[in-house]
């Protein structure tokens, strides 16, 4: 069983909520993006494959954002009801 000290779990927290700040502004980025492309009326060849592939990276960051938020939250539940137990 694992016991996090006051410490710990106040940096668990904090990372927890960066988290889940950083996936929020990957969301953001990437609907700016969105609505800038369809604003757009012409767009070159070379423009058009920077932007996508700069949406790309974002949609990527965010899936991968959303996992690792998701992962802790898990983590931190499993984590408060191991101390909600108590020690063994």
């Amino acid at each position: 069983m694992t016991i996090l000290t006051d410490g710990e779990e106040a940096w668990a927290r904090k990372m927890l909520g960066r988290a889940e700040t950083a996936f929020s502004t990957a969301q953001l980025v990437l609907q700016s993006a969105i609505e800038k492309l369809k604003a757009e009326q012409e767009v070159s060849g070379t423009d058009l494959s920077k932007d996508l592939r700069a949406m790309n990276h974002a949609l990527m960051m965010a899936m991968g954002f959303e996992g690792k938020t998701r992962d802790a939250a898990a983590e931190q539940a499993r984590i408060q009801r191991q101390n909600d137990r108590g020690p063994e």
